[in-house]
């Protein structure tokens, strides 16, 4: 049946129904939703090589995500699954206030109250834009050979809609410690950092659609806040399973989350270090860090067919000869 957000979530506000039997939907729902977000979650996860096929996601880790069972009082299950499943495979087409409702997400000011020392802080970001403007951003980045991610399927979605001035949502999740969600997103900006897919698409937005671009909100997701204590690896998931709820292929993230348990540093004595002995190392790294132009892209594409011809074709120099499988070369 089709989906209606606006319509699905006003339902939260509505009186209580029993069911025939004289029981509410309250843990139907709640457990069916729940059901669907864990197994929706874990393909996405296994997917990125965060779970191995065997491995099974803690309901309590996924919490922070979970509709309240007060909540789901009185959604039925049909329109409990619809709602989950928009935000999770077409969240491109949900405003800000109906995904806010369903994370219990609140918008970062500058008015914010600063968090703890090492409090980790999730948020998603959330940029409105026509989808016209969405258009001649991918144009932009076409002319100047910017490669779009190939997993990006939400460009699509979009672009069938045939409404020019349709509002689609952009978003990136991320996250920070001891400081807002909205510290973090102007530390972000363009002018602080220069490479990566999420520079790339404010710079451009601020060439085609300003409006747009002074248009952005971030949203911290209140329950997914983790003391100064909580070890690495659930700093780590956390964010993870922020990532899998939307799906990495419908937002602005590379990755599939960070990893804190499997990297040291930098510490701020090694920035301090490293700034002070003029070795450019920042420099450096944001110039390699820029996204690949589509022509090497393209390039490298061939480059596999390219090898397998010279194995083929010149089996003494390549020295392809002395093996009997040639496949294990490639």
């Amino acid at each position: 049946m089709p989906f209606l957000p606006i319509q699905a979530l006003l339902l939260l506000s509505l009186p209580q129904q029993p069911s025939r039997s004289g029981h509410t939907t309250t843990n139907t729902t709640f457990e069916a939703v729940e059901s669907f977000i864990v197994s929706l979650i874990k393909e996405r996860s296994v997917e990125a090589n965060i779970l191995g096929h065997n491995s099974d996601i803690d309901p309590v880790a996924v919490a922070f995500l979970m509709p309240g069972r007060s909540s789901s009082a009185n959604l039925s299950e049909a329109d409990g699954l619809a709602s989950y499943d928009q935000a999770m495979k077409r969240h491109h087409l949900l405003s800000d206030e109906e995904l806010s409702q369903m994370l219990n997400s609140v918008d970062s000011t500058c008015k914010d109250v600063l968090p703890a020392k090492d409090e980790q802080v999730t948020y998603v970001r959330s940029w409105a834009l026509q989808v016209q403007e969405l258009a001649r951003l991918v144009d932009a980045w076409i002319e100047v050979g910017i490669a779009i991610p190939e997993a990006w399927s939400w460009l699509v979605d979009a672009f069938v809609l045939d409404n020019p001035t349709k509002i689609i949502h952009v978003r990136y999740v991320g996250s920070t410690r001891g400081k807002t969600a909205y510290t973090r997103f102007v530390e972000d900006l363009p002018t602080a950092r220069q490479a990566g897919i999420l520079s790339e698409f404010r710079a451009t937005l601020l060439d085609i659609a300003p409006r747009a671009y002074e248009a952005a909100r971030t949203f911290e997701v209140r329950n997914a806040r983790l003391p100064s204590s909580g070890p690495p690896a659930t700093r780590d998931l956390r964010e993870q399973l922020l990532i899998a709820f939307f799906g990495r292929a419908n937002l602005l993230n590379v990755q599939a989350g960070s990893f804190d348990a499997s990297k040291a540093g930098p510490e701020p004595a090694d920035v301090d270090f490293l700034k002070t002995r003029n070795t450019g190392f920042f420099g450096k790294f944001a110039k390699c860090s820029q996204p690949v132009p589509r022509a090497m892209v393209e390039a490298l594409r061939e480059w596999q067919a390219h090898i397998a011809e010279l194995v083929v074709g010149k089996p003494q120099s390549t020295r392809s000869a002395l093996s009997q499988d040639k496949s294990g070369v490639l």
